[in-house]
């Protein structure tokens, strides 16, 4: 899933410029991702406890393995919003049916395996970049990096044939399905995760673009840069996963959000340089653990509708990625796209504040039970 999901990222300078679109456009398209993982999402929290995880799973690779596989192969825009929202739908059934699985499969309360498991998605989301640049590089076409990733997928969703997944028990209380959307700390997390993933897919979207720009590199550095963006995630999470033994999720979440922020800030002021290129890296640092780490701390807090919230939250992703692009690629045709990187700075900022009103609501909660 972290391969497909920034394949399109890496691609997006050399896309836009065969077929002529402009940044608006690109934007629908980004959008339309978004969309149709917001509804899945929602949907596949409410239905997993019902079909159980390995259908889920199987049938959103086999959703994503189609909409990529077919991606680019006609210039009309709208037929490749059409795909590329069949996508998004194939990873929110395999978002929340890998948060869940591992929520079941660890009871410790930690996120170190839950960072470890996203570790693997910041994996394909490193190297899908390096393997664009090169294919870039070697002037082979780039609509092969979306067949491949098609096949890919679908391999994944046979090989899921041959293994055993936990469990997720049907919730305990009728109207706790419905409660759950008026539960104010769960709203908290929800807002969190949008503006995170907002950040998060929007930059790995536009960092490609960004430096063509403003530093006149190529397509094929420019995908260098947005491996650049996740390996500083990737490092984060390996080492968060393999180091961190503690249950201090309020101070995590302020951490990261703000080494985010100030990441994210440097990268809208610098465009080239060493400063840029370590802003690109400190921002992908900052990002690394709070997703796995507000995964987490849903997943203890609401263990008798566990699926639903899991689904709930990462359905807020879904609204940050939709509308995230839509306002940049309307600020970079109206204004430039530097405009559009100081909006990425402005919301880490709101991120941060957002994780210190988790973490005070957080500590009341904990000290009223």
């Amino acid at each position: 899933m972290g391969a497909v999901a920034t394949i399109l990222g890496a691609t997006l300078p050399v896309v836009v410029r065969q077929f002529d679109w402009p940044y608006s456009v690109a934007g629908y398209l980004l959008a339309g991702n978004a969309a149709g993982y917001f509804l899945s999402s929602i949907l596949s929290g409410w239905g997993i406890p019902r079909v159980g995880i390995r259908p889920l799973l199987c049938l959103g690779l086999l959703i994503q393995c189609g909409g990529v596989a077919a991606f680019g192969w006609s210039s009309q825009w709208w037929l490749n919003l059409i795909l590329l929202s069949l996508v998004g739908v194939g990873q929110g059934m395999l978002e929340v049916s890998a948060n869940c699985t591992v929520i079941q499969l660890d009871g410790s309360g930690r996120s170190r395996l839950m960072n470890l498991m996203h570790s693997a998605f910041t994996i394909g989301a490193v190297l899908a970049p390096l393997l664009v640049g090169i294919v870039l590089e070697n002037t082979i076409g780039w609509r092969k990096i979306y067949v491949a990733g098609g096949i890919a997928s679908g391999a994944l969703a046979c090989l899921t044939l041959c293994f055993q997944f936990p469990e997720i028990n049907q919730p305990t209380k009728v109207a706790s399905g419905v409660g759950i959307f008026k539960d104010r700390f769960l709203v908290l997390c929800w807002s969190s995760i949008l503006l995170y993933v907002g950040i998060e897919m929007g930059v790995s979207s536009w960092i490609g673009e960004y430096y063509v720009v403003f530093a006149s590199g190529s397509a094929a550095a420019a995908s260098m840069v947005v491996a650049l963006f996740w390996g500083g995630i990737l490092f984060g999470r390996l080492t968060f996963g393999l180091q961190y033994h503690g249950t201090s999720h309020r101070r995590v979440l302020v951490v990261s959000s703000g080494i985010s922020a100030l990441g994210l800030i440097g990268v809208s002021v610098y465009d080239q340089g060493g400063l840029f290129y370590s802003s690109v890296l400190l921002s992908g640092l900052g990002q690394s653990v709070f997703y796995p780490t507000v995964m987490v701390v849903v997943g203890e807090a609401y263990r008798h509708n566990r699926g639903l919230a899991i689904g709930v939250v990462a359905s807020g992703g879904g609204i940050g990625a939709f509308f995230f692009p839509l306002i940049v690629g309307s600020l970079a045709d109206r204004e430039g796209l530097r405009v559009g990187f100081y909006f990425f700075g402005a919301m880490s900022l709101t991120l941060l504040l957002l994780s210190v009103f988790m973490a005070v609501f957080a500590r009341a909660r904990s000290s009223e039970h």
